[in-house]
């Protein structure tokens, strides 16, 4: 389908060489670098500098759709990061000459070139100016044409092998060149071709799926590169793991999931790395990328899987999610990007689209029967050990009737892990095709039409089973098609958003929400199509929902707390939380977790009890941690009583933190979001809070009457 990721290698740097990007000037200690990028794209002829590379808010490119250009001002939003004052920029380009022609202007075939500064405010003016060095025939109102020069070549594209390091050494006929002068963005400070800090990484994530690959070359001298190489070629994200899927992620992995906003497709991938692989391709700052024609639009942090709404704490660090917003309509693509295609404009759009993303990755069964055997992996060792402490935490509770008040906590689960079992959740059988010969409700016949029943409220939710692959809705080419219609015949409206799941090994899960205005009683009929372009006529299933009251399914009837929480205690009342299950964790297991001598607690949201009513955490606590050791060392209390007092209590304060946890992380009265999520608040709390913890505890159970004022 025309993936680079199913190039050869030879084939990927042959097109790389002939669109790089190139360091040169001052190494991390003296300060910023400059960048060059060069491309045998057509070039442009000197005279048509004005409206093309030193244009502003140009429509040029809005008619081409496979190119990013919208507002026209790409290349200026680079200069911000150019060395100040003057944020210097040098533009150098030549016409493909096939593609001037008969031309009689001796210009068009030369080379233009010009500079690009930063001007201050002059005669009363508030803010600077922006502009390129224009000499030639210069007119009253300053503007000009840019300088050229004729050669059959010249060199804008580099080397950097073990014999050749420079960043202007192969010609080009035609092409263009950029340079940013001592270019500043965050990891200046090493090589662009090591793939942690640097560029390499960067550009990854920002085009992660390319059309073409990019070549990148390290030519500043002081730099030795590693095992000699000092070029490599960036693929985009999504490429390189479609080559390196077998070593890198889950069995099973990525999925296909589809969400449609207005009627327009956004296929949804998303990516399950092993263990301890997702640090080399992903930052914690690009767990979800929203991407439009290959490059990075906004993106969520890797605490989105945190949230209790997605309940993937135990996958935060191996979970990589694509959404391609590439077919959304430019009017909802205005209303869901910032211009600075950095993040998400906060609205309904955003709102809606973010609800989804959460249903989806939380009720996966892929995606949870991994999450319970990661969590298996990381506390099956540990459980004979975990019990008794539990025991002790709940006998606390019943010795202090504020506690008791506080934490109606119910009694852990038999066992901690979910009934639907902790395979690889892979199957080996299925084998989809590319063209469906059948797609329908699941347990019916084809044509058979389902009738059921659907509460005012909650979502509706339609089963399919068929034989398309798995990609059928989000592939590249002859991609399927999925339509959703409140009743039927002429008279029928398009349900324009919508959530599929799946196709996964032949089953699929259409959901969406009823129409306005619907009441008790009400009949609802509901068409859904399917079609490819292999079809003379879709799949067409019919169904019919008689509307009824909302169920509610919270467990005990006893009211929903304000953590939104519910379940049973031993006496039945309600209760905020289940009883946790509490792992100790030795200083040769810091690594495995993250700790170090100042972590005090960790919490890890497991998903729901098997009522589905009662959040489960798992906590974990750091038995050599700094301040517990020294006063271990320094009390005259037996050690033991000593680790106990510290282990109950950083668990009873990281309790008290969840049971607030709505208000701790609700958003603020602009309505924006905490930059935290409640584990990284406990996390946080708990490690300010180690250092007084025991002291206070020891100096507090000695006050007497003597010393109360």
């Amino acid at each position: 389908d025309g993936r680079i990721s199913q190039w050869t290698n030879e084939e990927i740097t042959q097109e790389g060489r002939l669109l790089t990007v190139t360091a040169t000037g001052n190494m991390p200690q003296e300060g910023a670098p400059c960048v060059s990028v060069a491309d045998q794209g057509e070039g442009q002829e000197p005279d048509r500098f004005p409206g093309t590379l030193c244009s502003l808010f140009a429509g040029n490119k809005k008619r081409t759709p496979f190119v990013q250009g919208k507002f026209n001002m790409g290349g200026t939003g680079a200069l911000r990061h150019c060395a100040p004052p003057h944020h210097l920029q040098l533009i150098i380009s030549r016409r493909n000459p096939a593609l001037v022609g008969d031309s009689t202007n001796a210009r068009d075939n030369e080379w233009g070139f010009t500079i690009v500064r930063r001007e201050p405010p002059t005669g009363g003016a508030r803010s600077s100016v922006y502009s390129y060095l224009a000499p030639l025939d210069v007119t009253s109102s300053r503007d000009g044409q840019v300088l050229s020069f004729a050669a059959d070549s010249w060199p804008i594209f580099p080397e950097a092998d073990k014999s050749v390091r420079d960043a202007y050494a192969r010609e080009s006929e035609y092409g263009t060149l950029v340079k940013l002068y001592e270019y500043q963005w965050r990891g200046t400070r090493s090589n662009i071709v090591s793939s942690g800090g640097g560029l390499l990484r960067r550009l990854d994530l920002g085009l992660p799926e390319l059309a073409l690959p990019v070549r990148v070359f390290e030519c500043r001298p002081e730099y030795r590169g590693h095992s000699g190489s000092f070029a490599t070629n960036v693929l985009g994200l999504v490429s390189r793991l479609d080559r390196d899927r077998a070593e890198k992620l889950e069995d099973g992995f990525p999925l296909s999931n589809l969400l449609t906003v207005a009627n327009r497709p956004v296929p949804v991938r998303v990516y399950a790395f092993k263990k301890n692989m997702a640090a080399d391709y992903r930052t914690a700052s690009h767990g979800v990328v929203f991407s439009v024609n290959g490059q990075a639009h906004a993106s969520f942090r890797i605490d989105f899987f945190r949230r209790k709404s997605v309940g993937m704490s135990y996958l935060a660090d191996s979970l990589f999610v694509m959404l391609d917003c590439s077919e959304m309509s430019e009017e909802f693509r205005e209303d869901l990007f910032m211009n600075s295609r950095d993040r998400l404009i906060d609205g309904t759009l955003q709102s809606e689209i973010e609800q989804d993303l959460e249903s989806l990755l939380r009720k996966d069964k892929q995606l949870l029967s991994l999450r319970n055997r990661r969590r298996e992996e990381d506390l099956a060792d540990k459980l004979d050990s975990a019990q008794p402490l539990v025991d002790v935490l709940e006998d606390l509770m019943e010795l202090s009737p504020t506690l008791a008040k506080l934490f109606l906590s119910g009694k852990n689960l038999s066992s901690p892990f979910p009934k639907t079992g902790a395979g690889s959740g892979a199957s080996d059988q299925f084998e989809g095709k590319p063209y469906p010969t059948y797609f329908r409700f699941r347990g019916l016949k084809d044509g058979e039409s389902l009738s059921r029943t659907a509460e005012i409220g909650r979502k509706v939710r339609l089963s399919f089973e068929t034989d398309a692959e798995d990609t059928y809705f989000v592939r590249d080419l002859d991609t399927g098609r999925i339509e959703c219609f409140f009743g039927t015949g002429p008279e029928k409206q398009v349900v324009s958003h919508l959530m599929l799941n799946g196709p996964k090994d032949g089953l699929a899960h259409l959901t969406f929400s009823l129409p306005h205005g619907v009441a008790i009683g009400d009949k609802v009929d509901i068409e859904v199509q399917v079609t490819d372009r292999s079809r003379v006529d879709p799949f067409v299933n019919n169904a019919h929902l008689t509307l009824t009251q909302k169920v509610d399914r919270g467990g005990n009837g006893g009211g929903q707390n304000k953590t939104g929480n519910r379940g049973k205690g031993k006496k039945g009342s309600a209760s905020v939380l289940a009883l946790p299950t509490i792992v100790q964790v030795a200083q040769e297991d810091w690594d495995q977790y993250g700790f170090n001598e100042l972590t005090a607690v960790m919490i890890k949201h497991a998903g729901s009890g098997e009522d589905e009513s009662t959040d489960v955490y798992d906590f974990f606590v750091n038995t050599d941690n700094k301040y517990l050791r020294l006063m271990q060392k320094e009390s005259k209390e037996d050690p033991k009583l000593i680790k106990a007092k510290f282990i109950y209590a950083t668990v009873l304060i990281a309790l008290g933190l969840l049971r607030d946890a709505d208000q701790m992380i609700a958003p603020n009265e602009d309505g924006e979001e905490p930059s935290m999520g409640i584990e990284d608040v406990v996390l946080r709390a708990t490690r300010a809070i180690a250092p007084v913890l025991l002291p206070t505890i020891e100096t507090i159970g000695g006050l007497s009457d003597e010393l109360i004022p």
